[in-house]
């Protein structure tokens, strides 16, 4: 049985400095606050996913689950992994990440320079799942280490406590928080800070933004998506559905182009998710112009500058880049939304509830052997 590409080299480190590296998550760990309109603010992450992963890791030292000497793996082919690599390189912990051919030549020469060990899941494999090929071999790469610890970022519970630091430092921001907005993919970011947020006795609403053809919230899995960083082909356990008020599926086009807006117009320079829950989060501070709105922008545009902000990567791909759209088209269900900028009005339902029927299989209940 294939298990994959063969691993990229694990490069050297040495001229990084591990201080630099400390000082880097602990500054870059919360946002910039971005006051765009008297109602609207952007919560603008240099990389979001730095607070569960540094979390995690904590923790896993802190209960036992991660020793002196054992091998992070994790499979991620986007923020996480680069995350893991800069908290996995300060500490320090050796990591081997599982990826597919989706990641970008960002994460992938950022992840390596830190240190960390890549594994490719092969076309073959992929081809039945990306989600499903990778979990399949991170199991078996275990196998090859005598001790290893798996983060697991899509159901540790830790991954959406990390974000009661985001939500007190918001409260300290922003004096009235009435509605967060922001992409949902392994679900800590937006269901972390709501939680948090409301555990305050905040009525706090919150906004999901998801992507077409993504199962998170009703739809059929339909791959490829080209708009990394929101939606999934599994459910996680870390959607906590009741959580959100409304759910909006926009497409990559118009995240892009909202992003492109952000960056010409605002000199915010922002990824492709954050482009998505800023066009979200605008329309509804607009509809709702006595409330306070919050989008959360996870990562910066850096890594992008060779797909979506390259013309000659949108053409390849081709994506046309229009004005991004006014308002979204409100649907009767999820699976009515449209290839366009869609909303389902959620209302804190259980996803049978809002769906009528059970959402699908999540991530298989691996052990430690990576029998499911």
């Amino acid at each position: 049985m294939s298990t994959g590409h063969p691993a990229e080299s694990r490069h050297s480190s040495a001229s990084i400095d591990a201080d630099a590296l400390s000082r880097f998550t602990h500054d870059s760990g919360l946002p910039t606050i971005v006051r765009v309109t008297p109602n609207l603010y952007f919560a603008h992450f240099r990389l979001v996913k730095l607070l569960p992963a540094r979390a995690i890791i904590e923790e896993a030292q802190v209960s036992g689950k991660l020793r002196p000497g054992d091998v992070v793996v994790e499979t991620s082919s986007g923020s996480f992994a680069l995350a893991l690599a800069v908290v996995c390189r300060n500490l320090p912990y050796r990591l081997h990440i599982i990826g597919d051919r989706a990641i970008d030549s960002f994460v992938r020469r950022h992840i390596l320079s830190l240190g960390a060990q890549l594994t490719i899941v092969d076309g073959t494999r992929a081809a039945l799942g990306s989600q499903r090929a990778r979990l399949e071999l991170l199991h078996r790469v275990r196998r090859n280490y005598a001790r290893s610890f798996w983060p697991r970022q899509y159901d540790n519970p830790t991954n959406p406590l990390a974000f009661r630091a985001l939500a007190e430092y918001l409260r300290r921001k922003i004096a009235t928080i009435d509605c967060l907005v922001g992409a949902v993919g392994s679900g800590g970011t937006m269901c972390g800070t709501v939680r948090a947020l409301r555990r305050t006795g905040n009525p706090l609403r919150a906004v999901a933004v998801d992507t077409h053809g993504s199962v998170l919230f009703g739809q059929q899995d339909k791959p490829p998506r080209i708009l990394r960083g929101a939606g999934s082909s599994v459910m996680f356990g870390n959607v906590d559905h009741r959580t959100f008020d409304q759910v909006h599926w926009v497409t990559a086009a118009e995240a892009f182009a909202s992003a492109h807006e952000l960056r010409m117009q605002q000199g915010v320079f922002t990824g492709a998710t954050g482009g998505a829950a800023a066009m979200v989060a605008r329309w509804y501070a607009q509809q709702n112009p006595k409330q306070s709105v919050i989008a959360i922008l996870p990562d910066e545009g850096h890594r992008y500058l060779h797909t979506f902000y390259d013309p000659d990567w949108l053409r390849a791909h081709e994506v046309e880049l229009l004005p991004p759209p006014d308002k979204p088209e409100l649907v009767a269900r999820p699976d009515l939304a449209a290839k366009k900028w869609s909303m389902y009005r959620w209302n804190r339902r259980s996803y049978r509830a809002a769906v009528g029927n059970d959402p699908p299989a999540g991530v298989p209940a691996w052990n430690e052997q990576g029998i499911a």
